[in-house]
């Protein structure tokens, strides 16, 4: 069974050591093979010969090495010099193409000094591993299928600052990622597309921000802005909680009582309220008329992404700004008439169902990336991760990523 295991073309298996922790596994130039020089074509002389030693998957909790010889030959046509090795073995890094497979695959779910820890290899080498794999097994992001992107920011600490995203609206494969929160972060990922690509693009999400609006525009003059419904909705749930934090600055000693701890139970959806919060929440908003009217206006204003048709949902929008206008809030009339003016986007929004799902769930990805990588080198890496996991959580794409045997 280790001879299949091991079998490579070129080589045979000479012999194996197995110890409590090890096997050692030793590979030796077949002599009946040909081996041929990668500039020209023709048969190589041999030359020298010298031992390396490769690592690979461990097999019953024992660590693999595999000790092999190299083909050092002359090329007589050329007269170059090439060292073969076995076609399982990297050529420079020391580990076998399964096993940098394998530790780039757990990099997406495991912390990279458990994997260290588990193959007996350092973090070093975790990392260099899993950026070449990524290198050259992505396939490169597919742009002339363009026709909806999402465009988000998220912040990655105080040490790399904000990266701008964009994604495909559709499917959710990350397109573009760049430092920086603003317009100029999206200029190069709008000059690499050719006007046939640009052309192809209908409608880009992004939150309210104007920044990416004006960035989009200036590029793509025919495409429709659409804002999201989840950053609009998140956008009146800040509303609500200002409004809060302004009635607590001096409440009455009852309402004071009854404030405390109300925070998420005033901005949790209310079909998603217990009995017991549910009643709480009644007995807020009997007490305190604003809460009562900004928490009924969050309801609605949340109820017209649910409409059935496009022509509710515009009956409806319009019906809560006049609403939010009147209420007598300065806070809700400030918000209600930024709604205004987003007014179109907000409709095509709706009318394409855009929705930031796909971008929370990037999001998502990120954090997990950030908390297992054990230091972010650059936004390349994070974004190359992204893609790997995007790949990888659909089995129907997989058969996309390039086979790492051909990258050598």
């Amino acid at each position: 069974m280790l001879n299949k295991i091991f079998k490579s073309k070129g080589w045979t298996t000479a012999g194996f050591n197995i110890s409590q922790n090890w096997i050692f596994v030793k590979l030796v130039i077949d002599g009946r093979c040909q081996f041929f020089c990668p500039h020209c074509g023709s048969a190589l002389i041999r030359h020298t010969s010298r031992e390396i030693k490769i690592r690979d998957l461990p097999i019953s909790d024992r660590h693999v090495t595999i000790c092999a010889q190299t083909f050092g030959g002359r090329c007589p046509q050329c007269q170059s010099f090439s060292t073969i090795r076995p076609p399982l073995a990297h050529p420079s890094m020391g580990f076998t193409r399964r096993m940098m497979e394998q530790i780039s695959r757990r990099h997406l779910h495991e912390p990279a000094q458990t994997i260290a820890d588990f193959y007996a290899i350092s973090i070093a080498s975790v990392l260099r591993i899993d950026k070449w794999v990524l290198s050259t097994t992505l396939p490169p992001p597919r742009r002339d299928e363009l026709d909806a992107i999402l465009i988000d920011e998220k912040y990655l600490g105080p040490s790399h600052g904000f990266v701008t995203m964009v994604l495909h609206a559709h499917s959710g494969e990350p397109i573009y990622m760049s430092q920086g929160k603003d317009g100029k972060a999206l200029d190069a990922f709008f000059t690499s597309l050719t006007e046939q690509q640009k052309q192809a693009i209908r409608y880009v999400g992004i939150d309210r921000a104007n920044a990416y609006k004006a960035a989009a525009l200036t590029h793509l003059p025919h495409v429709e802005i659409c804002y999201d419904a989840y950053h609009l909705v998140s956008n009146m749930n800040e509303v609500v909680d200002k409004i809060r934090r302004k009635e607590m600055a001096h409440p009455p000693e009852a309402l004071r009582r009854r404030l405390v701890g109300m925070r998420y139970i005033l901005l949790r959806a209310n079909e998603k309220l217990d009995q017991s919060s549910e009643e709480r929440l009644n007995t807020l908003l009997l007490f305190n008329r604003t809460l009562n009217k900004a928490y009924i206006l969050k309801e609605q204003f949340r109820s017209i992404f649910r409409c059935n048709n496009e022509y509710n949902a515009l009956l409806s929008l319009i019906s809560w700004v006049k609403m939010s206008v009147a209420s007598g809030i300065p806070l809700l009339k400030r918000f209600a008439i930024g709604i205004a003016d987003k007014f179109n986007g907000i409709m095509n929004g709706i009318r394409y169902g855009v929705n930031s799902a796909r971008i929370e769930s990037a999001n998502a990805a990120i954090k997990r990336i950030m908390s297992r990588s054990c230091g972010l080198g650059d936004s390349h890496y994070l974004f190359d991760k992204l893609r790997q996991a995007f790949f990888l959580r659909h089995p129907f794409l997989r058969l996309k990523l390039i086979p790492i045997c051909q990258q050598i």
